[in-house]
């Protein structure tokens, strides 16, 4: 069995890191190969978030390369990191890049060797088919493997009542999405004056430029703004299940369309029917009108939020439907059954 060991730029409770790296560890812990996780950390430089590898980290990958069989370096090109995958590859070590968001769209000092790693890896696997165009003009040899979801902890909920008033629900990093979620203003404005409903956020993580674009609608509905206070991964199902309409609004660029689609994706698999922006991967997750709606104007917003709200029936039958879908495509088994059989080249042979 293979010694492997991942690198990656967040901490152990990162979501990103719990999702892609967290899940394929235990898949890949499962089948009997040995793993050890290196972990990075959060920092802030001038208000700012930025995650990057740990000192010890790097110091540790170094010490690894005498009995480890794969390096898989998940969303990391600092120059450090570059040296030691350079190394790996003169020892002959197997050496994966796997990325889950654009981070090659930051050009700082720590993706200034992300091309190189690219490059020099005998794979690299991508969550997204932006992300997958990307490296593909790089590297050879390039998979897709989609956003992982725990199935069993975003369960379907039971029991949807069809005479509340409607949730249309987000989930997100309000930190971060402030530019995407006012996608949904004119639309909720617009929504707000025929029909009753509450929009809850999953969460505004005290981010005041969400308080401020959603100000005024909360005098027509009720704004749920959630905590504001970044929670762990086991809480969140508990905070949607009260969600009738998941939505997934995007601002169409670069950032946009590398995203993996992991909060639809969760969100279908707790039974909520999804009206997303038509961008990026959205359109790679969601089957409009079986399990969701894709949506390009502000009247495509408002047309099928209202069709969701006055029919309890279609939104039982398309969150089922996404359900399904999810099961099928991107549960922890699925997705990491795919990492394995990625690795399975290298895991094949000899040990040196």
């Amino acid at each position: 069995m293979a010694n492997i060991v991942f690198v990656t730029d967040g901490p152990p409770q990162a979501q990103s890191v719990v999702h892609r790296v967290g899940y394929t560890a235990q898949f890949l812990e499962s089948r009997g190969h040995q793993v050890r996780i290196l972990y990075g950390r959060e920092q802030k430089f001038f208000g700012r978030r930025f995650a990057r590898t740990k000192l010890s980290s790097w110091s540790r990958a170094l010490l690894a390369l005498s009995d480890v069989d794969i390096f898989i370096l998940h969303r990391v090109g600092d120059p450090i990191i570059g040296l030691v995958a350079a190394l790996a590859r003169w020892k002959k070590k197997g050496l994966v890049v796997d990325l889950d968001d654009g981070i090659y769209l930051n050009k700082n000092l720590l993706t200034l060797s992300l091309d190189y790693l690219i490059r020099s890896s005998e794979l690299v696997t991508a969550a997204s088919h932006a992300i997958a165009d990307h490296a593909s003009k790089i590297s050879r040899n390039v998979r897709i493997l989609p956003a992982i979801v725990d199935t069993a902890l975003f369960a379907r909920r039971r029991g949807m009542s069809a005479t509340k008033v409607p949730t249309i629900g987000w989930l997100g990093d309000g930190r971060v999405h402030a530019n995407n979620l006012r996608v949904l203003l004119a639309p909720l404005r617009r929504l707000a004056k025929t029909h009753a409903f509450k929009l809850k956020l999953v969460s505004a993580l005290g981010n005041p430029e969400i308080f401020e674009t959603f100000g005024e609608l909360a005098t027509q509905i009720q704004v749920e703004y959630g905590s504001q206070h970044w929670v762990d991964i086991s809480q969140i199902p508990d905070l949607m299940k009260d969600f009738d309409i998941s939505v997934m609004p995007l601002v169409d660029n670069d950032y946009s369309r590398a995203k993996a689609g992991q909060k639809i994706l969760e969100s279908m698999a707790m039974g909520f029917p999804v009206v997303a922006s038509s961008v990026g991967e959205n359109p790679f997750i969601v089957s409009h009108g079986v399990d969701g709606f894709l949506v390009d104007s502000d009247d495509e917003w408002v047309r099928h939020l209202i069709q969701l709200i006055e029919d309890p029936t279609l939104r039982e039958r398309m969150g089922a439907e996404g359900r399904k879908k999810v099961v099928k495509s991107y549960s922890r088994e699925v997705c990491g059954q795919l990492f394995l059989n990625a690795l399975n080249p290298w895991l094949a042979r000899p040990r040196t």
